[in-house]
């Protein structure tokens, strides 16, 4: 990737990828807090991986945690918590959308590169440009 330009970005591709690969790693149960059943992070070895996900996305552990255990924050119900399956579901979908986001931009970085790099017919082997 440096030979095509890319250097400068190439950390950034290294965090988001240790992010989607941090995120297949966190884990969620079911508790029941005021009487309302939902999506809790599991505390452990998972817990760290939340926090190194977020590290590498740069931002919120917090932040992080709500994305995947909370469906919606609605000004009529408030919160609408997930039950674990659902938050694993959550956590797959956003680990594949950064996924295919990095992907995307990779394929669309790496066409621009190929493109600025094929000569022109007055740059090229015979081409009209030659004295």
């Amino acid at each position: 990737m440096g030979a095509m330009g890319l250097s400068e970005r190439v950390e950034s591709v290294q965090r988001v990828l240790a992010a989607v690969l941090h995120l297949g790693n966190v884990r969620f149960h079911d508790t029941v807090e005021s009487g309302t059943p939902h999506a809790a992070v599991t505390r452990g070895g998972e817990a760290s991986a939340l926090e190194d996900a977020a590290h590498c996305l740069q931002c919120d552990v917090a932040r992080l945690e709500a994305a995947l255990v909370v469906k919606k924050e609605d000004k009529l119900l408030g919160r609408v918590p997930l039950n674990a399956h659902q938050a694993g579901n959550n956590r797959d979908a956003l680990a594949r959308t950064l996924y295919r986001q990095l992907f995307d931009w990779l394929r669309d970085a790496i066409n621009s590169e190929l493109a600025a790099a094929v000569p022109t017919a007055d740059e090229g082997i015979g081409g009209a440009g030659r004295g």
